[in-house]
């Protein structure tokens, strides 16, 4: 097995497993193969330097800072949306969206304000369920889990531009972690009391 690595491809060959390999090839020793890979799971890039041998590149500090906070803010978006399903006891957006609609339509209904087809909708909703109950009932069941839903939602979102705000403010990496790892441990606490809440 001799292992090798092209500049053009940038990437890396086995004779073993490849049978044909590109023309500007170089070959490498498996230490040196093994030590890229170690800094490219560190953060490094690998390119090719002018003789066409493979190097270790890590980014600057500004820039791993910078792709830190990229990635951090994705990880929390990522973790709110997933706490938000666990709490609402859903994850289709569509049901959300449906519950947050018939919250406003109950809502309007109480005010006085519905149009006369969004209280066709309910009352043909109300018949399909066939659960003999009135508008009225059916409204009270809406405007609950509406309103339990918005806080929940209004917790999750205020937390998130919080800590985001944080992460953005942040002048190292470990900032970011501890963020993160705070950001976590409010979501856990805002999910324990609204299922105190529900019981």
């Amino acid at each position: 097995m001799t292992l090798f690595y092209s500049k053009t491809v940038n990437g890396f060959f086995d004779d073993a497993i490849h049978q044909t390999l590109p023309d500007d090839v170089v070959k490498m020793s498996p230490s040196e193969h093994q030590t890229l890979l170690g800094a490219n799971a560190q953060g490094a890039g690998i390119e090719a330097n002018d003789q066409g041998t493979p190097v270790a590149i890590f980014p600057d500090a500004a820039q791993q800072l910078i792709t830190a906070k990229t990635q951090a803010c994705a990880r929390l978006t990522a973790l709110a949306q997933r706490k938000l399903h666990t709490i609402t006891d859903t994850s289709d957006e569509h049901e959300i969206l449906s519950v947050l609609r018939k919250y406003r339509i109950a809502q309007a209904i109480g005010a006085g304000t519905a149009t006369p087809a969004d209280i066709t909708a309910l009352e043909a909703e109300i018949q399909a369920r066939k659960l003999q109950e009135t508008r009225a009932d059916f409204c009270q069941q809406l405007l609950a889990r509406g309103a339990f839903l918005t806080q929940v939602m209004g917790i999750v979102e205020g937390i998130t531009y919080r800590v985001r705000t944080l992460i953005n403010q942040a002048q190292t990496c470990e900032e970011i972690n501890t963020h993160i790892a705070e950001f976590v441990q409010e979501l856990e606490r805002a999910n324990m009391a609204q299922s105190d809440r529900i019981t």
